[in-house]
């Protein structure tokens, strides 16, 4: 009884790993939100395909196998656009070139302006991005492993305040 429990188990797991896996991940991804009346807030990721990609390039990606088989993402960002209104937040790259095989994108408006939300990898290599704005300008990004959000995380501060004349 137990065997078979188990027998049965084993392939609904394995079933649901290869649909998963079958699932193509998305070129493009977009989202948008108006958070005031005059204003909306949009986000857009292309993703281009790796190919023969080495373990250095590999390893420390989000999303990516870090297991000895060591098996390649296979899709990476190749263009992050941000738009307020008609003007374009520029990005800093460390906010969004260490994530890959992207399958999920959402803006959500917060208090003093408004957060992106990225999921990506696959099984235990999934994670979720957030990255959090205000005034225009990003102000944090905390990345974690969706399986072990407590104990596989990062967060990221950014201050950018210039000169008034600059």
């Amino acid at each position: 009884m137990v065997k078979i429990i188990l027998i049965i188990s084993f392939c609904i797991s394995m079933t649901s790993s290869i649909l998963f896996a079958a699932t193509p991940l998305p070129v493009q991804l977009m989202d948008e939100i108006r958070i005031s009346s005059s204003v909306k807030v949009s986000a857009t990721i292309q993703t281009i395909e790796f190919s023969k990609i080495t373990p250095a390039i590999i390893a420390g990606r989000w999303g990516a196998d870090d297991s000895p088989k060591m098996q390649p993402p296979k899709r990476l960002i190749r263009v992050f656009q941000i738009r307020h209104g008609e003007e374009i937040i520029i990005l800093p790259a460390s906010s969004f070139s260490d994530l890959c095989d992207i399958r999920s994108l959402k803006i959500k408006k917060i208090d003093k302006g408004f957060e992106v939300t990225i999921k990506g990898g696959d099984a235990g290599s999934s994670y979720t991005a957030i990255l959090s704005f205000v005034d225009k300008k990003i102000v944090k990004r905390r990345v974690f492993a969706s399986e072990t959000p407590n104990n596989a995380w990062e967060e990221t501060i950014y201050k950018s305040e210039f000169p008034k004349d600059w």
